[in-house]
């Protein structure tokens, strides 16, 4: 190892290491602790225009690998698998399904609609929530004790 304006370099074998980890996401911070060494290091030895390239490269790379097997997997799951799944996972996986063909379509993931009544009945918009008896308290905190 070289030193570097008074920073310890990383070694190439180090280095190879750093840039697979930030191609699979991991931030500076888990980086520097996997290796050993200080996420200030780690941020420098990536900073480097030519580093950044070969990271996106391994980032594309990865993601093809990991496209390929969720291709794969999906595949390989049968209608005799699905029938054996209980009414909880049908459902998660339902909605897990759901929700990654609306991401990728460009839809909303999650039901604005609904969000738009819950702030319309909050901003007292609607009159169609729940009437509360009189005397009855508006939250459930008990009363304060007396002094």
């Amino acid at each position: 190892m070289s030193r570097v304006k008074g920073s310890v370099c990383l070694t190439a074998v180090e280095l190879g290491k750093a840039k697979v980890l930030r191609g699979m996401g991991h931030s500076f911070r888990a980086i520097a602790k996997q290796l050993g060494k200080s996420d200030h290091t780690i941020k420098k030895a990536l900073a480097a225009p030519e580093i950044v390239a070969e990271v996106e490269i391994i980032k594309k790379d990865l993601g093809t690998v990991f496209e390929e097997l969720a291709h794969r997997m999906i595949e390989s799951i049968t209608d005799q698998d699905i029938t054996k799944l209980n009414a909880y996972q049908r459902t998660v996986s339902g909605a897990i399904a759901t929700d990654k063909a609306q991401l990728l379509k460009g839809e909303p993931t999650m039901n604005v609609g609904l969000l738009l009544e819950v702030a319309s009945i909050i901003r007292g918009d609607r009159d169609d929530k729940p009437q509360l008896e009189k005397g009855q308290p508006q939250h459930a905190l008990p009363p304060p004790k007396p002094k």
